[in-house]
């Protein structure tokens, strides 16, 4: 049902993860692999399979990315979209805003630069993640077709 999204194992610096062969080991719940027996992340999609891949400050970051990376590329469910829209939504709102009014224009370069990829990635996000909703939500109710 969920497809790789990695073709390399996904390693962490705090702990390899090494394959395994006898099927021993931590299934992980998103795509179903067998990983190695401690492993924090899983080697093919890259999900959090501890409590210390949610805890510890490197593997928190990567966990958040695993997140980020379901919503984006993932078919999202409304509680996906409702929550990246409270995230990043008002980001897409404001700095257009901020731009007029707080004369960002007359800003150096480089703040309007890091302004203006802010916003592009936000509305990306915010496309990808409504994008992959609106299509699953068309695929589990297609159409009757006229006839």
């Amino acid at each position: 049902m969920t497809e790789a999204r990695h073709s390399t194992p996904v390693t962490t610096a705090a702990q390899p993860v090494e394959p395994d062969g006898g099927g021993d080991g931590i299934t992980c719940p998103s795509c179903l692999e067998t990983n190695a027996e401690g492993a924090n992340f899983c080697r093919r999609c890259g999900a959090p399979l501890s409590a210390l891949a949610v805890i510890g400050p490197w593997e928190r970051i990567q966990a958040q990315g695993f997140a980020f990376r379901q919503a984006a590329w993932g078919p999202a469910r409304g509680i996906v979209l409702a929550g990246i829209w409270l995230i990043f939504g008002p980001a897409v709102i404001v700095l257009p805003i901020m731009w007029i009014e707080a004369d960002l224009a007359e800003a150096s370069g480089t703040t309007r630069a890091a302004v203006a990829l802010m916003w592009l990635l936000d509305a990306a996000l915010l496309f990808r993640v409504t994008w992959n909703y609106l299509r699953k939500k068309t695929a589990a109710n297609p159409r009757p077709e006229a006839s």
